[in-house]
């Protein structure tokens, strides 16, 4: 009797859209429409990943994503989404090169949040201790700004201190949204369905 069927391989067998990872493609980064493809161990240049151009400067980011149909579960619980999420979310962390200017708008991004955030709450406390003292329209103005401005304050936090972003994790790779075009096109075009 031969060992044949122990060496063969099975045709039932899922296959992959990717190919399997091999020592050499640990580094790759690629470019597909207004995405950056990159393997979780890559290593980008020294070229700003915004504007392209030469720099040393670098910014850890770490990024995570999770399947969008578990955002469904904030119809539920927010408590279970929140839950869920941290529990079947993908991250990777990269150290991204970035320009002086552009490391300096995000600052300037996250000192507006949190001035306006501190601003609101000093007006709510004020609004709160002056409420026999001032007319009820300035007092009411003064405590219902806290909740508008906060949502404010966090989408400013979110969206103008945020330079990349995961649109897709696997166990491989990152598609990574937010960088600049000439930054891309200097990158292959991703070779694998999908």
């Amino acid at each position: 009797m031969s060992n044949s069927s122990e060496n063969s391989v099975n045709p039932y067998a899922v296959q992959s859209l990717q190919p399997p990872l091999r020592a050499e493609q640990s580094g790759e980064i690629f470019q597909k429409g207004k995405l950056l493809i990159a393997h979780k161990s890559a290593s980008f240049p020294n070229r700003c990943i915004k504007s392209n151009e030469p720099t040393t400067e670098r910014l850890k980011r770490s990024l995570s994503w999770h399947h969008p149909l578990i955002f469904l579960l904030l119809l539920v619980n927010l408590l279970i989404y929140v839950l869920v999420a941290m529990i079947v979310r993908k991250t990777a962390v990269f150290q991204i090169p970035l320009a002086a200017r552009y490391k300096a708008a995000r600052i300037r991004w996250m000192l507006i949040a949190w001035s306006m955030a501190l601003l609101s709450l000093a007006l709510f406390f004020v609004g709160l201790a002056t409420t026999d003292q001032v007319a009820d329209s300035l007092t009411a103005f003064l405590l219902l700004q806290f909740p508008l401005a906060i949502i404010a304050a966090l989408f400013i936090g979110l969206f103008g201190c945020r330079v990349i972003y995961a649109r897709k994790i696997d166990d491989q790779y990152v598609w990574i949204g937010g960088t600049g075009e000439e930054f891309r096109r200097s990158f292959p075009e991703w070779p694998y369905p999908g």
